[in-house]
């Protein structure tokens, strides 16, 4: 457990960074990502079909139309937080 007592605590503070925060858009996705894997567990769509709609009902335009500095892009990015040092 001591070996991984750093890896958590780096993932803690990425959470507690991250926030309540969420933007819409992510939100949005995030409902659709799990319709889709719901849809899947019960059996009601296999993979390809869940995912034929994911991927017709995504909202690729709102996607496309973020400019490159938009706070939905860099919403994953920690500040000050390295994960690929532990």
């Amino acid at each position: 457990m001591y070996l991984y007592r750093p890896l958590t605590e780096c993932i803690s503070k990425y959470m507690k960074e991250l926030g309540n925060d969420k933007p819409k858009l992510l939100m949005d996705i995030e409902k659709l990502i799990w319709k889709m894997v719901m849809d899947i567990s019960r059996g009601d769509k296999d993979v390809r079909a869940a995912l034929a709609e994911f991927l017709r009902v995504a909202p690729w335009g709102e996607i496309q139309r973020l400019s490159d500095d938009d706070p939905v892009r860099r919403w994953f990015m920690p500040s000050e937080i390295n994960l690929a040092s532990v």
